[in-house]
């Protein structure tokens, strides 16, 4: 069964690598790539472990060589995925399985355009944590049991659609907080290679409902950043 993938997401180093990474499996794939950064809320949310996150990430994947989505795969741009010109496209290129990695929430009318076939992937448990920052949010709270990731149906309200599949995310000894997105981009590729396994052996892609409603979390201010970077070391640390 010959699959048309295509993929809502953002020019980052780990959507980079997952696109990557999927097309050596499925070559039939199209990028919707949004240009327009989220909005910044009024407190700072930048912090220094996100600039040694973007490093070691091209390091690890790309020889430390700055590589855009459009270097490995057709790549159509739109300032919003929301917009009219890129819910056209979407529709015009008829796609098979819809992912969504890493972009602003989406409307009702994208979503509309392949209800049943349309999935995001969710760094984090959706049961526990929703919206944004998950992992962060898991760690400061020390729920160190929520680092997993989370493939599910996409629906209009944020993370709240049923779940195809999750897997907890393997924490190493002395595992820097830098290096865990590399992590859960390796679980996400996994994920969704095996929901696409299920849709061309049986021809759909089974799920659950979630059980329970997830609090929903906005961006981590700064300061909460560096109190994350510091827990995390103390977890790792008594992994040995």
């Amino acid at each position: 069964m010959s699959l048309k993938i295509a993929i809502l997401t953002t020019n980052t180093p780990h959507h980079t690598y997952f696109v990557r990474e999927l097309i050596k499996h499925y070559n039939d794939v199209t990028v919707f790539c949004e240009t327009t950064k989220f909005k910044v809320p009024l407190f700072d949310v930048n912090h220094p472990f996100e600039d040694e996150r973007n490093e070691y990430e091209l390091k690890k994947w790309f020889a430390g060589n700055k590589t855009n989505l459009d270097d490995v795969v057709n790549t159509q741009k739109f300032s919003n995925l929301n917009d009219y010109e890129a819910a056209n496209a979407l529709m015009e290129n008829n796609s098979d399985i819809i992912l969504v990695f890493g972009t602003q929430p989406l409307k009702s009318y994208i979503i509309d355009i392949n209800p049943n076939n349309i999935f995001n992937l969710h760094g984090g448990d959706p049961e526990k944590y929703r919206g944004l920052d998950s992992h962060l949010w898991a760690i400061y709270e020390n729920e160190f049991s929520a680092l997993v990731t989370t493939l599910h149906r996409l629906s209009i309200k944020l993370d709240t659609g049923e779940i195809v599949n999750q897997d907890i995310l393997p924490i190493k000894d002395s595992l820097p907080l830098y290096a865990l997105r590399e992590i859960n981009t390796e679980i996400c590729l996994k994920l969704t290679l095996k929901a696409i396994e299920m849709k061309v052996s049986s021809g759909t892609i089974r799920s659950r409902p979630q059980r329970q409603l997830g609090n929903y979390y906005s961006a981590m201010p700064k300061e909460l950043k560096s109190i994350c970077v510091q827990k995390f070391q103390n977890f790792t640390k008594l992994k040995k």
